[in-house]
């Protein structure tokens, strides 16, 4: 039988079998790809009391990842490195223990204090470095962070000085004289400084 010339097999996009997609569009692995960072992040959090006998030191592992967090929102996602994400870090943590010592308020209160206080600093910084660009944005954040440093070093009567603020109690979490979880053990603390970590994550 003479050859036509045609190729015996078909190779056309029609005859290739694709595998099936997924329900929801997209395949198993594009979703544990997708979800990486987090289930990273999970297993952190199920690792450190695994290896760690120290619940007080789990927590400031997580509470540093979260300022790690703030400097990779900064510069992952804008480009510009900044030295004064301290000055927010600060003002934050200072705002939730002066509000647990001093005010003795609840802890939602003391987080929301954190949040705005950290929130105001950041705005009064950013409205002064946002307008330099490079080296001179750099420098900028540099000083502003210096500033507050020093600033903290030399009000012990507020912030402690360079012993920091001591004897932060740690109520139970609760709002309006109702007590909803329990605080006071360092891995009670530990879980709730992990919801959080998982949620800002």
């Amino acid at each position: 039988m003479a050859y036509s010339g045609e190729p015996l097999i078909d190779t056309s996009k029609s005859a290739v079998t694709k595998p099936a997609p997924h329900a929801s569009g997209r395949t198993p692995g594009h979703a544990l790809h997708h979800y990486r960072f987090l289930l990273l992040a999970l297993l952190i959090v199920y690792i450190l009391p695994a290896t760690l006998r120290s619940g007080s030191l789990a927590t400031e592992v997580l509470v540093f990842a979260l300022a790690a967090l703030g400097c990779n929102l900064l510069l992952g996602h804008t480009g510009l490195l900044s030295f004064g994400q301290g000055i927010f870090f600060g003002f934050g943590s200072y705002s939730a223990g002066l509000v647990l010592t001093k005010a003795a308020l609840p802890v939602p209160v003391a987080l929301l204090a954190a949040i705005v206080i950290g929130a105001v600093a950041a705005a009064f910084v950013g409205w002064f470095s946002i307008r330099q660009r490079g080296t001179y944005f750099v420098m900028l954040t540099l000083a502003f962070g210096q500033l507050f440093y020093f600033l903290a070093y030399t009000t012990p009567d507020l912030t402690g000085g360079d012993n920091g603020l001591l004897d932060i109690p740690r109520p139970a979490l609760g709002l309006f004289g109702k007590e909803f979880i329990a605080l006071m053990s360092p891995w009670q603390y530990y879980g709730f400084v992990a919801v959080l970590f998982l949620v800002v994550f």
